[in-house]
């Protein structure tokens, strides 16, 4: 996701949050090998920004599902 950002040119940074910027969020994600990325509509049972994904989720959603499709190695099940 970060090499993603960076071709990308969308700002990003590796740091701890607060849960205090957790809750102010307009937008958040988890991302991990197996699980590519997951929104993040709530934290403690507080709504984060909208309380749905966000544009931010959705952009790095449909950009990552194009490099996968072009650089990814096929599973098959």
């Amino acid at each position: 996701m970060l090499e993603l950002c960076r071709r990308e040119a969308i700002p990003h940074a590796e740091r701890d949050l607060s849960l205090t910027e957790l809750y102010r969020a307009d937008d958040e994600f988890c991302t991990g090998t197996m699980g590519e990325r997951a929104p993040i509509i709530r934290v403690d049972g507080r709504p984060i920004g909208p309380g749905r994904p966000g544009a931010l989720t959705a952009r790095l959603t449909a950009l990552f599902r194009r490099l996968t499709e072009s650089e990814g190695e096929p599973v098959v099940h």
